[in-house]
């Protein structure tokens, strides 16, 4: 028993005689179909091609340029061969299904419908190609039609013409006013510019705009909200100076002038309070005591130096 790849050879061997006996001859649709079970894409396309330049009314051959077409991606010549053979044969199943399903995917949605129509016209039991009729039916009601899509471009001849039509005034527009080099010419020598505006008239645009001076623009760290970040973090010197920039940009900012007089005051108070302390820890700070040496100490010089160290400490109670 023959496999199926000698099966193919032979039928190739066979009709490829014939063909080579005879050119004029019609098995090339065959052999088309032979080489497209074979998987000789490019072979079957080659011999249909050639077998349908000559004979472009033989539906087998269109047939079998469509499919091996189909099978090699050439969208436009595979619709054109089905579209031959669905003119010469209406109820060709095969190619009003495959001319339906090329016609949808390149949007032809109604050429579609009409393929698929003719199908069931000739086999009303085609279940698959009724589905797919009534899908391409619905997707057809929801596209916009034609005329909704269309653009019209209307001039201003035509707007005018228009507007007579209806009987209504027709105002021509006023034309473009010219630039003007000098626009005091004319103008009395009373009513002239002075010498400065005269000078700003005769600026180029850019140097008129580099001219101008935009307002300082506030420098992000001088906020009161950065200054009381300060004071909560026990930076009040920091503080005070934000504030002082504060008032500096903005005099009347009664708000921040008013909290500055504060942490002024808190600071100048801490300043005194280390100043005082300062004052204290020098004050109570002992002076050198030299004890007398072991051996040649003096009772009542002992006694004294410890009163000092009595004091010193009843001192030391008093400020705490």
């Amino acid at each position: 028993m023959q496999s199926s790849t000698e099966s193919f050879w032979s039928e190739i061997k066979r009709y490829e005689e014939r063909l080579k006996s005879d050119p004029a001859s019609y098995c090339f649709a065959p052999l088309a179909e032979v080489y497209l079970r074979a998987g000789l894409l490019d072979d079957a396309l080659a011999v249909s091609r050639a077998g349908v330049a000559r004979y472009p009314g033989y539906v087998a051959g269109q047939m079998a340029l469509a499919r091996a077409c189909h099978q090699k991606g050439l969208v436009d010549e595979c619709r054109r061969a089905l579209e031959a053979v669905a003119s010469a044969v209406p109820d060709h199943a095969e190619a009003q299904r495959l001319l339906a399903r090329l016609y949808a995917e390149s949007g032809q949605v109604q050429a579609a419908c009409q393929a698929l129509q003719t199908l069931l016209d000739f086999c009303p039991g085609e279940e698959t190609a009724r589905i797919e009729l009534e899908s391409l039916q619905r997707r057809l009601v929801e596209l916009p039609h034609d005329d909704e899509l269309e653009l019209i471009e209307l001039t201003e001849a035509d707007i005018l013409e228009e507007l007579e039509e209806d009987g209504q005034p027709v105002v021509p527009a006023m034309p473009a006013a010219a630039v003007v080099e000098n626009p005091w010419s004319g103008v009395p020598d009373a009513l002239q510019p002075t010498s400065e505006l005269e000078a700003v008239w005769a600026l180029p645009e850019q140097k008129l705009a580099a001219a101008v001076t935009p307002p300082a623009e506030q420098d992000p760290l001088t906020t009161a909200t950065l200054a009381e970040l300060y004071v909560s973090q026990g930076f009040t010197d920091k503080a005070v100076e934000i504030y002082r920039r504060i008032v500096s940009a903005d005099p009347g900012n009664r708000e921040a002038a008013g909290r500055l007089a504060e942490l002024e005051r808190v600071e100048a108070a801490a300043e005194a309070e280390v100043g005082q302390a300062a004052v204290v820890a020098a004050d109570l700070t002992p002076a050198p005591v030299n004890l007398p040496s072991e051996g040649a100490a003096d009772q009542q010089a002992v006694v004294t130096v410890l009163e000092g160290w009595l004091e010193n400490i009843r001192r030391l109670r008093v400020c705490r």
